[in-house]
């Protein structure tokens, strides 16, 4: 199964980052708690790291597991880990993302999210996760 983790980024105002599916991406132009593919051997907390370097080129400081699901996709199952995280550095660079923005909880109903975060961004957004 595939394995995905994800980035609960929260700011110092309580704002989580979501960022917009890139042009040529799956779903794109679609929302999501940023993060990627863990690779083979590679632990979790640093796969979401790399791929937040990768992908955003910040700095972050990851913290406890959050959630864990798994989502069906037409092509397969994949499992996602998401966990809180912060920022410690870099500058937000959307190198592979269209767009990305710091929104309250409460807001993240207003986006149109990829499928497999809907369920997440709804747990956030009714204030069942305290940031």
């Amino acid at each position: 199964m595939l394995e995905v983790v994800a980035g609960i980024i929260a700011s110092s105002d309580g704002k989580i980052l979501i960022a917009q599916r890139g042009k040529g991406m799956g779903f794109e132009g679609k929302w999501e708690f940023p993060g990627g593919k863990v690779k083979d051997g590679e632990e979790f907390r640093s796969a979401l790291k790399r791929e937040i370097m990768e992908e955003l080129e910040l700095d972050i400081n990851v913290g406890e597991q959050v959630y864990q699901w798994t989502y069906e996709y037409d092509f397969g199952p994949i499992n996602f880990t998401a966990y809180s995280a912060n920022v410690v550095g870099g500058i937000l660079n959307t190198v592979e993302h269209m767009d990305a923005k710091w929104v309250r909880p409460v807001e993240l109903g207003d986006y149109d999210m990829v499928p497999a975060d809907i369920e997440l961004a709804g747990i956030l957004k009714g204030g069942s996760y305290e940031l």
